[in-house]
């Protein structure tokens, strides 16, 4: 069977919901992924040191990867008919990452 063989038309996927529990799932990735895409801006502002130009620049990569990847699972909430809320009260409520540090010295 090939990938395009594999998948479902429109038809068959119409009107279909993620359950609570997927959603709710779904909900916590993007809350995290929007912390991290935070807390990572946060660090590649106030990072200092020898190395600070590495690692200003693999900052850079985290939190682009990190916003692309919380756009990409809120966009597939929206097709599974569930909301996504990436609102700062709610990502402030929710996160499990910890805080972030002042500045970094490397």
């Amino acid at each position: 069977m090939t990938a395009a063989s594999a998948r479902r038309s429109e038809s068959e996927v119409a009107g279909f919901s993620a359950s609570p529990q997927l959603a709710q799932a779904l909900q916590q990735i993007v809350v995290e992924l929007v912390e991290l895409h935070l807390q990572g801006k946060q660090a590649h502002w106030n990072v200092v040191g020898h190395n600070f130009r590495d690692l200003h620049l693999q900052l850079d990569e985290v939190v682009d990867d990190a916003r692309e990847a919380a756009d990409t699972i809120a966009e597939r909430m929206r097709a599974l008919a569930t909301c996504p809320d990436g609102r700062s009260n709610t990502v402030v409520a929710t996160t499990t990452l910890p805080r972030s540090r002042r500045a970094s010295r490397v």
